[in-house]
């Protein structure tokens, strides 16, 4: 199991501005490492992983959300709907770790 996290931004067409806060959204998610073959001549870095995200997510994953997986928290660079047939079947991310 993991947590997709979306922080939104405040709401500025509101007197006051509501504030924006972080939201978030269990999702189940698998992590797999890219081969050097899919890192070669890409923008695919040595702290990227490829989370592949289940349909029952609460929420699809966007570029720029927060991944959390086993108590590690990954940024989404990059969404893939794998969806054949028009029916997504999982996401494909690219989520990077941050520098420790």
């Amino acid at each position: 199991m993991g947590a997709i996290t979306r922080v939104t931004g405040a709401d500025e067409t509101t007197y006051p501005p509501t504030p924006g806060g972080a939201t978030s959204y269990s999702c189940t998610v698998l992590l797999d490492q890219y081969s050097s073959r899919d890192r070669e001549g890409t923008q695919i870095t040595a702290r990227d992983v490829k989370a592949m995200i289940a349909p029952d997510a609460e929420t699809d994953p966007r570029n720029g959300d927060s991944l959390t997986v086993a108590g590690k928290t990954f940024s989404i660079e990059n969404v893939d709907a794998i969806q054949p047939g028009g029916v997504v079947l999982y996401w494909e991310c690219q989520a990077r770790k941050g520098e420790d």
